[in-house]
C-alpha cells in the first residue's frame, strides 16, 4: 500500500476538496442523490484508480447518498467546470486548478468552506500552515480548502554571474541589476520553458507575479 492509499478520511474530505469547494457545491442533494466528487489527475498512471478507491471507501453520514468518483482530464478541465457552473450541474465536492474557486465564488455556484473549517477548529484538527487559509479567504467566505502546494523557484548559473560580474540576486531590485549585467555579455537573465506539452512558462509567470505582491485580482477585491 503506497502513501496515497494511506490517506485518512479527514484528509480526503479536507484535502480532495482541494481548490474548488470543500464545503460542497449547489448540486449537492441530501437523501437519495449521490455525492459527486470530481477529481483532476494529480499523479502518474496509477493515480486515478488509487483516488477512486479512496473516494468510494468513504462512508457518508446518515441521510447522505453514496459517493461517486469522476476523473476530469486536464485537456478540457476548464470547459468541463464552467459548463457545469452554467448549467448548475456542479459536483458536490471537487479538486481543481488554482484560482478556479474564486471564479466560482463570484458566479455564486459554490458554498464557502467556512462551516467545514469551523468543524475542524472545534475538533482541534485545523493544522493548516499559517497563511494558507488566509489566502483562500474572500469577502464572501473561504473559497476552498488547500490540500497541496508546489513551488516555482528560480535557478541560477554561477559561472555566468561571475563572468558578468553580477551578484546572486536576493530581491527583485538586485535581480534586475543582475539581468542588466548578464545582457551586456550576451546572456539572458531569465529563461522560461514553453511548448505544446508544458505549462511551466505560464506557471512561472503567475508565480513571479504573486511573489512580487501582484496577482490576477484587483487590489482589495479579496480579504
Amino acid at each position: 500500500m503506497n502513501d496515497f492509499m494511506r490517506m485518512k478520511r479527514r484528509t480526503f474530505l479536507a484535502g480532495s476538496a482541494a481548490t474548488i469547494g470543500a464545503a460542497g457545491l449547489p448540486s449537492l442533494a441530501f437523501g437519495a442523490e449521490e455525492i459527486k466528487f470530481w477529481d483532476m489527475v494529480w499523479g502518474a498512471s496509477g493515480y486515478t484508480n488509487a483516488a477512486r478507491e479512496v473516494a468510494l471507501a468513504y462512508e457518508p453520514a446518515a441521510g447522505l447518498g453514496e459517493v461517486s468518483y469522476q476523473s476530469i482530464p486536464w485537456a478540457n478541465w476548464y470547459q468541463t467546470f464552467t459548463s457545469a457552473a452554467a448549467s448548475r450541474t456542479t459536483p458536490a465536492v471537487s479538486s481543481g486548478a488554482a484560482f478556479l474557486p474564486f471564479y466560482f465564488m463570484e458566479q455564486g455556484v459554490m458554498i464557502p468552506a467556512d462551516n467545514l473549517v469551523s468543524k475542524l477548529d472545534a475538533a482541534g484538527k485545523n493544522d493548516f500552515l499559517p497563511g494558507l487559509l488566509e489566502a483562500m479567504t474572500t469577502h464572501d467566505g473561504i473559497a476552498a480548502m488547500p490540500w497541496s502546494m508546489d513551488l516555482r523557484v528560480l535557478w541560477y548559473r554561477r559561472s555566468l554571474l561571475e563572468k558578468a560580474g553580477a551578484d546572486v540576486p536576493t530581491d527583485w531590485d538586485s535581480y534586475i541589476v543582475a539581468g542588466e549585467k548578464l545582457a551586456k555579455i550576451g546572456a539572458v537573465g531569465l529563461g522560461i520553458a514553453a511548448s505544446s506539452t508544458t505549462t511551466d512558462a505560464k506557471h512561472t509567470i503567475s508565480a513571479l507575479m504573486i511573489n512580487n505582491g501582484g496577482g490576477f485580482f484587483r487590489q482589495g477585491r479579496f480579504a
